[in-house]
């Protein structure tokens, strides 16, 4: 015979729902025993979820994907919605709550819960959209994400202002609190000891948060077809870059990046987004080649005088 806790569940009937908000499992629960449920429109994607991961015989499942697709939601309700549609119904996102969504992104990226999508979902959306609402969209976004990093490391660089007080400081303070003065002494040499430690590890955040921000612009980067690219797409990626590196962009030139400052698409480490010269010189040279085109077919047409 087999012991131990593999059979918990078998033997006392219950069943643990990892990562399910308690509302959707209780409208499953009635549902499954016969009770008309109203669901609302938040916890459409949970329930759908748990009824297709747990195969429900009902056609609960397929009636709200159908109803997600059939949908039209105002930007509000989309932009709180899209990031669990995104995870657990990705046939109605592609169906039309993506479309939806890139066709309001305007709207939608002026909403608090923006920032709070994940990558692939602002992938998603963006390459559905306008180029210059996507392109200010993808800018808003990585600005918040940025934006919440710094707040992350503020937070993570404050934590060791106390221990980095003058130890007769940190002596008076643990006498104050009734520990003896010679504890206190060692204990601040022990504190001292560990600020390398400290600092070596703050260096390591920075040089992920670094990381991490640039693979971010390479993805979003690549959500973009350079060779679809209109000459207005293309100023307004000018733009960005002057907002973005504090007014440096060359007006004399395409590519001229912007550098030192946050936001849009300059680096706060001093340089420009990886791959974005790259993009701007496809995308021109794809423009280029597209004016030289319909050059030649006016000369082909115009017929030649006599």
């Amino acid at each position: 015979m087999l012991s131990g806790d593999a059979f918990v569940e078998s033997r006392t009937a219950e069943v643990t729902l990892q990562e399910a908000e308690p509302a959707a499992v209780d409208l499953l629960l009635s549902h499954m025993y016969g009770g008309a449920i109203d669901v609302p429109l938040p916890l459409v994607p949970q329930l759908y979820g748990l009824a297709d991961q747990y195969q429900v015989r009902s056609d609960l499942a397929g009636q709200l994907l159908a109803w997600l697709a059939a949908a039209r939601l105002v930007p509000g309700a989309l932009c709180g919605m899209l990031p669990a549609a995104h995870r657990l119904c990705a046939r109605a996102c592609e169906a039309s709550l993506y479309a939806q969504a890139a066709a309001a992104l305007g709207q939608v990226c002026r909403l608090p819960g923006f920032a709070c999508w994940p990558l692939e979902l602002v992938q998603a959306v963006a390459r559905r959209a306008p180029f210059g609402e996507a392109l200010g969209a993808v800018a808003a976004w990585m600005k918040a994400h940025e934006q919440r990093q710094q707040e992350e490391e503020q937070t993570y660089q404050q934590r060791p202002q106390k221990d980095a007080q003058p130890p007769e400081q940190q002596r008076q303070e643990r006498q104050q609190e009734g520990v003896a003065a010679e504890e206190a002494c060692d204990q601040g040499e022990q504190e001292q000891g560990s600020r390398p430690h400290d600092d070596e590890r703050r260096r390591e955040r920075l040089d992920c948060w670094r990381r991490e921000r640039l693979d971010c612009w390479r993805q979003l980067l690549g959500s973009f077809d350079s060779s679809k690219a209109t000459l207005e797409d293309l100023r307004g990626v000018r733009q960005l870059l002057g907002e973005g590196g504090g007014g440096s962009s060359s007006a004399g030139s395409p590519v001229g990046g912007g550098s030192g400052g946050s936001g849009g698409f300059g680096d706060g480490g001093g340089g420009e987004v990886p791959g974005l010269r790259e993009w701007l010189l496809d995308a021109y040279d794809g423009l280029c080649g597209r004016q030289q085109l319909q050059l030649e077919g006016r000369r082909v047409r115009t017929p030649q005088p006599r």
